[in-house]
This record gives structure tokens, C-alpha cells and sequence, in this order.
């Protein structure tokens, strides 16, 4: 499940949580800042008064205030990173979203109506809904981690909607890539990401 921007309120309590009207309790999502790129890992604890409502100490490590638009996708979480945040612990952040993938979201905000902020007494009526995958053209050259090179069109999009990358076809197959990245660091930190959650084979390449 993936919503392209929502508003986030705070949830009561100590430790590195959210509260969630959509996602069930025990689940884990990723919640990333549409605003600087920033990704955590957050625990679903309970029932709350919308897609999510972040825990003070969820938005401070995600470095938010009031009810800035957010990306939330429920994921699975090493059992490290479960164990810390079972404790309310903020596990390690995720690598930040490629700027082109923000902006593509940014604008997929800017075309809908802004929701009105929840209260515990109401909630937003817009159902969630899956972003349209980024077309390939959205970004050519520079630093990207290849996660995958697969002979399916439709696999391919399926992993790069679920990763948050893009599809490049050439010679008869569909490499599924994140990116661009500022630096090789940036880069680094994407590839060691998807590596931990199961793509060990993701490399880094550079496309002039």
C-alpha cells in the first residue's frame, strides 16, 4: 500500500511509532518526507484518526513539523530493525528518495485537492492509492543502483513501483534502477539499502 502524499498528525507517546486508520497494527511502513527525501522505518501500534499519525518521536528523527505531505509505504523490516522498534527505538534510516522521484510526487500532490487536516473526530474521506509509476524519460544520466535486470515488462514495473525506481528497457530486457544520486555516497548508501532488503546484487553504474 502506497499513498503519494498525506497529512501527518501526532500520535501521543513516547518512542519511534505511529498510529494508523489504514495499516494494520503490528505492521511496518516507510514514511518519507516529500520535502527533503528523508525515509524512516516506523511501527504500526494502533488504530489512529487517519493513513498515519506519527509518534513525536517518529517526526523528530524524520525532521517534521505540523502536517508537512508524506509518502507512506507498509514494507518488511529485518528482525534487527523490528526488535528496535518494538522497543521504540528509532531504527536505521533508509537511504533518501532520488530527487526525481520527489518531484514526480511533488506535482502528483499539486494536481489534487489538499485534504483537510484530521482531528480525532474525523478522518480523510480520499481512499489511498498507488502512484503511477515514474516514466523512464524522467531521468537519463548520472548515478543510479541497478537493483535487477529482468526479462518481464510487468515485473520490472511492478519492482520499480515497489522500490520507488524506474524501468530502462535495452536489448530485449528491463533493468529496474533508483536514482539519480548526487554523489557516489548517496549512491552508496541506496545500493547498501536495497541490498539489505534482499537485492545483494544491486550495483552502482554511471549513465553519461
Amino acid at each position: 500500500m502506497t499513498a503519494s502524499a498525506m497529512l501527518v498528525m501526532p500520535a501521543q507517546g513516547e518512542g519511534v511509532f505511529a498510529l494508523s486508520s489504514v495499516l494494520p497494527q503490528g505492521s511496518h511502513a516507510e514514511v518519507t518526507a516529500l520535502d527533503s527525501g528523508k525515509t524512516i522505518l516506523i511501527l504500526i501500534r494502533g488504530q489512529g484518526s487517519g493513513l498515519i499519525d506519527l509518534s513525536a518521536g517518529a517526526a523528530r528523527q524524520l525532521g517534521v513539523t505540523g502536517n508537512p505531505p508524506v509518502r507512506v509505504r507498509r514494507v518488511s523490516v529485518t528482525g534487527q530493525d523490528a526488535t528496535l522498534l518494538a522497543a521504540g527505538q528509532a531504527a536505521p534510516m533508509r537511504a533518501d528518495a532520488p530527487q526525481a522521484l520527489l518531484a514526480g510526487l511533488r506535482r502528483r500532490l499539486g494536481d489534487t485537492p489538499r485534504e483537510p487536516v484530521a482531528t480525532p473526530t474525523e478522518r480523510p474521506t480520499r481512499p489511498a492509492t498507488r502512484p503511477t509509476p515514474r516514466p523512464t524519460q524522467a531521468a537519463t544520466r548520472g548515478l543510479f543502483v541497478q537493483v535487477a535486470a529482468l526479462s518481464s515488462a510487468a515485473r520490472a514495473r511492478a519492482l520499480a513501483d515497489e522500490l520507488g525506481g524506474i524501468v530502462r528497457p535495452g536489448g530485449g530486457v528491463y533493468r529496474v534502477q533508483l536514482g539519480p544520486y548526487p554523489n557516489s555516497s548517496a549512491a552508496e548508501r541506496a545500493r547498501a539499502d536495497v541490498a539489505r532488503r534482499g537485492y545483494g546484487d544491486a550495483r552502482i553504474i554511471s549513465i553519461p
